[in-house]
């Protein structure tokens, strides 16, 4: 909570800031210009609600951002989980905050501070600072280019992470545990529409490479995706090609490919694993209705050097799928939905590491749950998850009863 404290009275302090020169169009005649503009819910691509506002901004700044608290009650004592928090935490605080700035209108700054924390109930807790800072030179509708560190366009989640765009109180297992949702690091990326198309965009761009030494075998790359600020060793390669239909039906493909590494306590030697990511999303919504599929597999190469350093077992082939169906009741503020998801981090392992094989994930999860939105910036979230883990090395799954609440501005 001293987290959440901090960032509010960061984001308080950023407001009475604000200049007092506007450069914004003029207001309607009876009304006045606001200092924070209200969201106009359009997403920039690659970007989601609070994170797009500069850029359908009449004004040449603006504040945005979004938060959420989560319980979760399992039940039964959980496993450890090896010592990786993100599987058996029971709270999380998270607080972004944004702000925009139009340099000229074809290039804008944006950058946010987010901090989350963690926390297993008892005497473990973990919390993280993530800064998202980005360029964005618009040049044309065909292409553009992005500068700096921004979310990666991979699967659905990464772009879509605000907590009123996704039905859980948690995000899907798929994406924390196969795609590491949400995954920032810094790179240049190209972007924009496909020619001679209404419908089909791409992106294209090149990032800094993760960090193997942190990789955990219940939750494969996600610990890799920690910021280094010094320019990166490794890189690597991503893509997505999107289709949508107005704003009912979205289809996207993304792809990463590059190298990450790791190096030992003493920086004499340096190990590096080939990693590969693919990934097909869609989106159908064409009223109270939607649904949400997310379908991934990926790869690692050279898992026994890894092990040799770290001690780990990680998965050499992985893969995930969900599939999320809901319902929005009371003029869409009563959402019910449920999720069918399947995952496993350990899909193949290295023959030589089969005898050191621990803390897997073979995961069957029904997700069943409401939300209440009494604004559409503002949502109340429960739902209940009935966990089953078929890897036999690992400790028995318990189910999870999850409350949350969230909002953006």
């Amino acid at each position: 909570m001293a987290v959440l404290a901090l960032l509010a009275g960061l984001g308080g302090l950023a407001l009475a800031q604000e200049p007092e020169e506007s450069h914004s169009t003029s207001p309607p005649a009876g009304r006045e210009s606001k200092v924070v503009e209200e969201l106009k819910y359009k997403q920039h691509p690659g970007l989601a609600y609070a994170a797009s506002k500069i850029y359908f901004s009449d004004k040449r700044y603006s504040i945005s951002g979004y938060g959420e608290v989560n319980a979760v009650k399992a039940s039964e004592d959980q496993s450890a989980g090896g010592g990786d928090l993100e599987l058996y935490y029971t709270n999380l605080y998270r607080f972004s905050t944004f702000l925009g700035y139009k340099i000229k209108p074809n290039l804008i700054f944006n950058f946010e501070f987010l901090g989350e924390f963690l926390h297993d109930g008892t005497q473990e807790y973990g919390r993280d600072i993530v800064i998202e800072a980005m360029l964005d030179y618009l040049i044309h509708r065909n292409f553009n280019l992005r500068f700096g560190f921004y979310p990666l366009p991979m699967g659905y989640i990464n772009n879509n992470d605000e907590p009123v765009m996704f039905r859980s109180v948690n995000r899907p297992e798929v994406e924390r545990l196969i795609i590491p949702s949400s995954w920032i690091s810094l790179g240049v990326m190209g972007f924009g529409a496909v020619p001679r198309t209404e419908s089909l965009t791409w992106s294209l761009g090149v990032v800094g490479g993760l960090d193997a030494a942190e990789f955990q075998p219940g939750s494969w790359l996600r610990q890799g995706r920690q910021i280094h600020h010094g320019l990166p060793k490794d890189a690597a390669a991503h893509g997505q090609l999107g289709w949508s239909s107005g704003e009912h039906l979205q289809l996207g493909l993304s792809g990463y490919y590059g190298q990450s590494g790791a190096e030992a306590p003493d920086a004499v030697e340096r190990v590096r694993a080939t990693t590969s990511l693919g990934a097909v999303h869609f989106r159908y919504a064409p009223g109270r209705a939607s649904v949400v599929g997310v379908a991934s597999m990926g790869g690692l190469r050279n898992t026994e050097g890894l092990y040799e350093l770290t001690g780990r077992t990680l998965g050499a082939r992985t893969n995930g799928m969900y599939v999320e169906p809901s319902y929005a009741f009371r003029n869409g503020k009563l959402p019910l939905f449920a999720r069918f998801e399947r995952l496993n981090t350990h899909a193949r392992v290295a023959g030589a590491l089969q005898p050191f094989r621990a803390n897997e994930g073979d995961l069957r999860i029904v997700t069943t749950g409401v939300n209440y939105l009494p604004k559409r910036n503002l949502v109340f979230k429960a739902n209940y998850q009935f966990r089953w883990n078929r890897s036999p090395f690992a400790a028995p799954e318990a189910n999870l009863m999850e409350f949350g609440f969230g909002f953006i501005y």
